[in-house]
Formats: C-alpha cells, structure tokens, sequence
C-alpha cells in the first residue's frame, strides 16, 4: 500500500523533484539521508552555481531549465517541493500563462 503522509516513507526512500530550486537552500529543510534530489532551475541569478558548490553529491543534481517545453524527466518523485516559485511565473488570461 502506498504511503499516505511523507512520515510514512523512510528516508531512504524519499526521491524529491523541486522546480525553482535557485541555490538548493530548500535541501536544508530535508533530511540528510534521503534517496535522491533533482532540483530545477532557469538559473537566471546564477543560484545553481552555488548550488553545486553547497550539495552536489551523486544523489542530489541540478538542473538548468528556462522553459517548460524543454523540461524532460523520465524518473518518478514522492515529493515534490516549489519554494518561492509561483511569484515569477506571468499572469494567467483565458485559464492559460501568457
């Protein structure tokens, strides 16, 4: 049966996809011993720079994305994190980003 809550998964197994992820700070909230990481960013201020220079380890990678079409990912998450995100998307009109 699947899990219901994060606290159900163990931390071994938690595999965390985070879109707008600047320079990893969200890694700090997260248990050290987790599965993996992808972070994605369009690295516009250069977060993931240092992103690689703060986390990088074999699990936990980083990823430049400055448009959705271009987003590719063929893994499976449990938890997905967006932190200070939704501010810099444009504004909906007709149900739809301009």
């Amino acid at each position: 049966m699947a899990p219901k809550t994060i606290s159900e998964i163990p931390l071994n197994q938690i595999k965390v996809l985070e879109l707008g992820c600047f320079d990893g700070r969200a890694l700090s909230y997260l248990p050290a011993k987790i599965e993996s990481y992808d972070g994605y960013d369009a690295n516009w201020e250069n977060g993931l720079d240092q992103a690689r220079l703060d986390w990088g380890k074999e699990n936990i990678r980083f990823h430049q994305c400055t448009e959705v079409d271009h987003f590719t990912c063929n893994d499976s998450f449990n938890l997905f994190i967006s932190l200070e995100t939704l501010e810099h998307l444009p504004p909906f009109r007709d149900g739809r980003l301009s």
